[in-house]
Order: C-alpha cells, then structure tokens, then sequence
C-alpha cells in the first residue's frame, strides 16, 4: 500500500510537472508568436517607410522636371519675342527702303 501511495504521489507530481512544463512551452510559443508579429509590424512599418520616401523622391523628381521644363519655356518665350521684335525692326527697314526706291523711281 505504501508503495501504491509513493506511486501515486511520484505519478501526481510527474503530472504537475508535465502540465507546468507544457504551460511554460505554450507560453513561450504565445511569447515566440507575439515576437513574430512584432517583427512583422515594424517590417511593414519599415516597408511603409521606405515606400513614403520612394514616392517622395518621384514626386521630388517630377517638381524639379517641371520647374525645369519651365525655365525651358520661359527662356523659348524670351528668344521669340526677340526674335519677333528683331523681325519687326527688319521688315520696317525693307518697307522704307522700298519707300525709298518706289519714291526715287517716281
């Protein structure tokens, strides 16, 4: 009987161990998953990051090309009107020396 008894209590601690070790194994599992998620936020936190930065950059790009192309048009639009004014100074030369010559003619 004393032996049964002895079992009993080896078999009843061996059983609380167990239950305590499978505990402990399942917390460090909950631990090891909430790690995992953890690491998956701030990847995805990162990735979300370096995504703004990325478009930031395009976006910075696309200001800088348009303030370009507008210097481009600006400078163009300078070049005409001179040219404009210049052709204007030139057609009014041919127009009195054709003045000129048709009253010379007469």
């Amino acid at each position: 009987a004393a032996h049964a008894a002895a079992l009993d209590k080896v078999q009843a601690e061996y059983t609380t161990a167990l239950a305590a070790t499978e505990a402990g194994h399942a917390t460090l599992a909950e631990a090891a998953d909430a790690e995992l998620d953890s690491l998956r936020a701030a990847f995805a936190a990162e990735r979300a990051l370096a995504d703004a930065r990325s478009q930031k950059q395009s976006s910075d790009r696309r200001k800088e090309a348009a303030a370009h192309a507008r210097g481009v048009r600006s400078a163009l639009a300078e070049e005409l009107a001179t040219a404009k004014t210049e052709h204007a100074a030139d057609v009014g030369r041919l127009q009195e020396a054709l003045d000129a010559a048709t009253t010379a003619h007469a």
